[in-house]
């Protein structure tokens, strides 16, 4: 039902507009602080998921915030994980990268990870070993959240500079 109400909604925006619309879906983790009651997974879903037409991808922003997590091992190994399960799935799969997340200024107990060379690196392997069809750079500064990767205060320039040496890689 959750997979098939897609390509519904798709064919009523075409029947009322004519235009031809498609899907990038950021899937909550399951078992995991995320909001919301239903979390696809790829076991579950993703093969209903192909099925649909509209399905243009899946492309997540960072979803290993809802751990609940700072150990960055801990959060690369799932992250691996749970790109790999859903690129299994054949849907096209756009793997998020972000140089970090520290959301203290707005949630003062929220996890805190990356922003340092470990970190990146670990994203870098994600990039080379798995067979995403894309990235994205999701950063969120604990004042705004985007695709944007600027040199800042905090951090000078390496996550810009990463940001420009993994677009290049792809």
């Amino acid at each position: 039902t959750f997979a098939a109400a897609f390509d519904r909604v798709a064919a009523q925006i075409l029947e009322e507009t004519g235009i031809l619309i498609g899907f990038t879906l950021d899937i909550l983790p399951p078992k995991s602080n995320a909001p919301g009651r239903y979390k696809a997974t790829p076991e579950k879903t993703g093969l209903w998921l192909k099925r649909q037409p509209c399905m243009l991808a899946i492309q997540c922003f960072i979803p290993e915030i809802w751990l609940g997590v700072s150990d960055e091992k801990t959060l690369i190994k799932w992250k691996r994980d749970f790109s790999k399960a859903w690129i299994l799935t054949g849907i096209p799969f756009i793997q998020d990268v972000s140089p970090g997340y520290d959301a203290r200024n707005i949630f003062p107990k929220s996890v805190r990870y990356g922003n340092n060379a470990s970190w990146r690196n670990g994203q870098t392997k994600l990039i080379n070993t798995l067979n995403g069809k894309g990235i994205t750079f999701n950063a969120w500064n604990g004042y705004t959240e985007g695709f944007a990767g600027v040199p800042t205060d905090e951090y000078g320039g390496a996550n810009f500079i990463w940001a420009k040496e993994i677009f290049r890689m792809k």
